[in-house]
Formats: C-alpha cells, structure tokens, sequence
C-alpha cells in the first residue's frame, strides 16, 4: 500500500516537471495551460481511482482466502476446570505463512479473540530432516514450549495446534498444563496427526501374556 502511494506522488511530481518544461519552451496561453493541467489531474485522478479499486480487490481476496483456511481448521470439544475452558484448533500448515493465516482466521471468530489465552504449536517438515518449528505462549507461560513438545512426541507433522483457554477465575496450578496438552492431544489423534508408535508408546505398548 505505502508502495502505491508514493508510486502516485512520484508520477504527480513527474507530470509538474514536464508541463513546467512544455512551458519553458512554449508560449502556451492560458488557456491551454489550464486545459493541461486539466487533463494532469484527471490522469491522477483515474490512478488513485484505480489504486482504490486493486485495494478493494486485493481485501476481497484476503477475505476470500481467510475463508478458505478456516473451512480447513478442526475445532474439538470445550472442556470446563473449576470455571476454566479449554479448546483445542487444528488445521494443516506447510509454511510460517500458513500457521499464520490459521490465526488469523482463527481470530476473525469473536469467541476465539476474547479467549484470555490462545496458546499455539506448529510443527512443519521442511525436508532434509530440517523441521520449522516454533511456539506462542500468548500470556499463558511454558504452556507454548509443551504444546510443541507434544507435536514432537506424537510424530504430528505439517500442523498447527491452538489451544483457546477463558480463564474462569480460580487457579488451576500445574494441572492447566496438563489439560492443554490432553485436549491437544485428543483433537490431533481425531484428525490423523498422532502416529501409530507414538500412541503405543503413550498407551505404554502391548502387554505380554501372563504365564
């Protein structure tokens, strides 16, 4: 946008520079003077109505685009802990642009953007054994880091996890950690995204038959 606007002031000062030569060369009157600057201004005018017009295009398209990756996010159940509710978002991410048109579309929901935190994870394979990975607390500290911890546990690759908290008043202590993590965990197996070792380790594996 600041781009377009100075591309605009550079072609006004532009069209002043060469009618001020025109005219140093020139005995235009008065009247033709003004017929110029006539059709300078409408030049610039048609531009900015132009500019205008891609802007709106261009909001189209971004509206049209937050709708599509919101069609693609998988919110699960709410779960209440003495006043607190917590619920989880997953959607497919393969790029930091991604996760961060996922939250951005995640934000445009009312409910979501008052959340007192939205804790988020994304875990993505960028090939060649290099993972893109990082993570946001939003206020709730050291739940971001074992929100990601948990991807790296179960496997999950090529997603983002939000999990919205509304604080209900009462403290919960470590246990809220504990909870973020469960209604992660529980939305990411719902969607595919928790591999088959993972939960056989989680499930602690198969017992042998007792003898």
């Amino acid at each position: 946008e600041r781009e377009q606007i100075e591309w605009l002031k550079e072609k006004a000062v532009d069209i002043m520079e060469t009618l001020e030569k025109e005219q140093e060369v020139q005995d235009v009157s008065g009247d033709a003077s003004t017929e110029q600057w006539g059709l300078a201004n409408d030049e610039l005018l048609n531009d900015l109505d132009n500019y205008a017009t891609d802007e709106a295009v261009a909001h189209e398209l971004e509206a049209q685009h937050l709708a599509q990756v919101a069609a693609a996010i998988v919110t699960g159940n709410t779960f209440s802990e003495k006043r607190s509710v917590f619920q989880a978002h997953v959607a497919p991410a393969r790029s930091v642009e991604d996760v961060e048109a996922v939250i951005a579309a995640l934000l445009q929901n009312r409910k979501v953007a008052m959340a007192t935190h939205n804790i988020m994870a994304y875990r993505i394979d960028a090939t060649n054994g290099v993972w893109a990975q990082d993570y946001d607390d939003d206020g709730e500290t050291a739940a971001g880091n074992r929100l990601l911890h948990l991807l790296q546990c179960t496997g999950a690759r090529d997603v983002v996890v939000v999990v919205s908290r509304w604080y209900g008043g009462v403290k919960l202590g470590p246990d809220r950690f504990k909870i973020i993590n469960n209604v992660a965990r529980v939305l990411l197996d719902k969607c595919g995204y928790v591999n088959k070792s993972a939960k056989e380790s989680h499930s602690g594996g198969s017992k042998g038959k007792r003898k």
